[in-house]
């Protein structure tokens, strides 16, 4: 709404790095100075829900990849499929992923109402 204050959620640290000729800004939580992951521009990452970006994870907008490493697998994620360790599945197929199915495919870290909720 016009007028409405909007309270930031993120702030960049005023640390970058370079994906491919992309510069990626790294993001610290205003709420309680956590350390994020690296974003393009903040239209990558809204301040008005709960989204977050962690650890080593990019977001960029030309194609919105995202590419999260640090685990012991690597998630990519684009507007038609996901990626999560040797599993590629389009995003409909990942809605109907359970629990079970990612333990059989050890990919136990994996939260998968959060990836459904991203994917949706």
């Amino acid at each position: 709404m016009e007028g409405e204050i909007m309270t930031k959620k993120y702030e960049f640290t005023g640390v970058t790095k370079l994906l491919g000729s992309i510069v990626l800004h790294q993001i610290k939580r205003v709420s309680d100075g956590l350390i994020g992951g690296w974003i393009e521009k903040e239209e990558n990452l809204s301040h008005k829900n709960s989204a977050w970006v962690y650890g080593n994870a990019q977001v960029s907008n030309p194609s919105q990849l995202i590419c999260i490493s640090g685990f012991p697998f690597h998630i990519t994620i684009t507007p038609q499929n996901a990626i999560i360790g040797c599993q590629l599945k389009t995003h409909k197929e990942w809605m109907k992923v359970t629990r079970k199915k990612l333990f059989q495919w050890d990919l136990k870290l994996v939260c998968i109402q959060c990836l459904k909720n991203y994917l949706k």
